[in-house]
């Protein structure tokens, strides 16, 4: 009785590596992925695209200022994270510091 002879995968073992690894690491981000937004919660307002102004230095690289029961519970990047409403400032500044802001200008 012949053997059956089975016909070579076009696929060599190297790429089978490659695809497990590929797949291995794409899960591993959405583990991560997953984790980050469960730690950040929900929030019930995010202002995003705009510049931060924190009371001393103006902050402009895609932050966003968290809001949560009428208080700022983050400022930081919260793309990842859920809201009920996302308002766009479309580059206007955002002001959440209120502390007391002081002027050479008021002094002269």
């Amino acid at each position: 009785m012949p053997q059956a002879r089975f016909l070579p995968t076009p696929f060599g073992r190297r790429t089978r590596w490659v695809a497990l690894v590929l797949v291995v690491v794409l899960v591993i981000g959405a583990l991560l992925v997953w984790q980050w937004r469960r730690r950040l919660g929900t929030f019930d307002i995010i202002v995003y695209n705009g510049r931060i102004f924190d009371g001393v230095r103006m902050l402009t690289r895609g932050l966003c200022v968290g809001i949560r029961g009428g208080k700022i519970a983050k400022i930081g990047f919260l793309y990842p994270a859920h809201a009920k409403q996302w308002l766009n400032a479309h580059g206007q500044v955002v002001a959440p510091y209120n502390g007391p802001q002081f002027s050479d200008h008021a002094i002269s």
